[in-house]
């Protein structure tokens, strides 16, 4: 190669017609056909190279290269007058007519092979040199580009599911092959991938219970091993807990005006559950949580309730609940019977203690001997049992008398003729 004469500042550069050029992913590439040689400039570079065009001069060059990318003359003077006498060394510019392929007007081809290139700061020039001959004896050092263009993700339905759960997932793109891949992270297992047509696949998952929740990554990668992926594009829920259930309740019913614990039996039962017996008429004071399977709950059973059976129902702070049908009952006013009382008879201007008895006496009855009898006291025995102390009046009316046992909950029986004043 002949020397070289250094390039005056003041006189236009002019690119050489023995070089044929391609602009290829952003770099310039110069093909010297006398030395088989091919030089890849970068953006800066080719943006210098461009200039060469038999008008503009060095220092003019030095001035559009620090204006194209927003730098000052000092800063990239240096760069652009290596990157000349680089470019002069490769016998590339020179005072000669260039080629007719690279005298596009320099407007036009900076709008075009190097556009995007003021979009960027400003980088050094470089430029590199591979001869071919040696390059194609080594054999090519990557593998051709693909020519395909790669799958793309927009959507997949349902976006969500639980753990635990089996879903099949609806993903809808463009450019799928047939028998890509899909990857969905750890804890879920991609068990089909049916692909129907470019635009959509099928696919199969199974979601671990213990998979972590939160949302996943979707990446779908075709045979030619290009991929996408669609972020944040699923997500795995928590599994919701198990809805509690009532198995029994202990005791399973009450009186009318009587408050006392009932403790339910079941199962998922979580802490600060609420119960209801469905009936506003049966009060809960409160409800104490033991474990998972057991509650006791504080109930009071109005005096005005309506005897019947009634749902039970727990609802858990997460409002899952459930329910034990006609699980509990109010009972009706109790039915006492009087099937004797003794002594029987007494004088009158007499006090005495009888003792009656029947069935279904409640604590604290009433009891009543009729006009002209004083009741003393009534002491409750048994629920067959009553002790009565009595006052026979002086006056009270001679003959039998009706003895009649009212229980609290106002049940009652009479026990006809069953004691005589003499």
């Amino acid at each position: 190669m002949p020397e070289s004469t250094p390039l005056n500042a003041t006189v236009p550069v002019v690119r050489k017609d023995a070089f044929l050029s391609r602009e290829m992913d952003g770099d310039l590439l110069l093909y010297d056909r006398e030395s088989d040689a091919v030089h890849t400039l970068n953006s800066t570079a080719g943006f210098i190279y461009a200039c060469c065009d038999g008008a503009t001069s060095a220092e003019e060059i030095v001035r559009q290269v620090a204006e194209r990318f927003g730098s000052t003359r000092e800063a990239v003077r240096e760069e652009v007058e290596a990157t000349l006498s680089r470019l002069q060394a490769l016998d590339s510019v020179a005072a000669v007519q260039p080629d007719p392929v690279l005298t596009r007007p320099r407007r036009e081809f900076l709008a075009t092979a190097l556009k995007g290139a003021a979009l960027l700061p400003f980088v050094a020039p470089t430029v590199e040199t591979m001869f071919l001959q040696a390059a194609n004896a080594q054999g090519p050092s990557d593998p051709p580009p693909p020519v395909d263009p790669p799958p793309t993700i927009t959507s997949c339905t349902p976006d969500n599911a639980d753990q635990g759960e089996y879903v099949v997932l609806d993903i809808r793109g463009t450019d799928f092959q047939d028998s890509p891949t899909v990857d969905l992270g750890s804890g879920i297992t991609v068990v089909l991938v049916d692909y129907k047509r470019a635009k959509k696949i099928l696919v199969s998952v199974l979601i671990d219970v213990s998979a972590t929740t939160g949302t996943r990554d979707i990446t779908v990668t075709n045979p030619d091993t290009q991929s996408d992926t669609l972020v944040s594009g699923f997500t795995v829920n928590a599994l919701p807990p198990s809805a509690p259930t009532v198995i029994s309740c202990t005791p399973d019913n009450g009186d009318l005006d009587d408050r006392f614990d009932v403790t339910i039996a079941g199962t998922n039962f979580t802490a600060t559950p609420t119960v209801s017996y469905n009936y506003t008429k049966i009060r809960v004071r409160g409800v104490t949580y033991i474990s998972s399977t057991t509650l006791v709950v504080d109930t009071k059973i109005r005096s005005d309730a309506v005897p019947g059976s009634y749902n039970v129902t727990v609802t858990n702070p997460d409002t899952s609940s459930g329910t034990l049908l006609n699980g509990f009952t109010v009972n009706g006013p109790s039915t006492p019977t009087v099937t004797l009382c003794s002594p029987n008879n007494a004088n009158k201007n007499t006090t005495l203690n009888v003792t009656l008895t029947g069935t279904d006496f409640e604590a604290t009855p009433t009891v009543d001997f009729g006009a002209k009898i004083i009741i003393n006291s009534v002491t409750y025995i048994s629920s067959t049992t009553l002790t009565v102390n009595i006052k026979v009046r002086k006056n009270a009316a001679s003959g039998s008398r009706d003895i009649t046992v009212t229980n609290p909950d106002s049940g009652s029986a009479t026990l006809l003729n069953g004691f005589t004043v003499n």
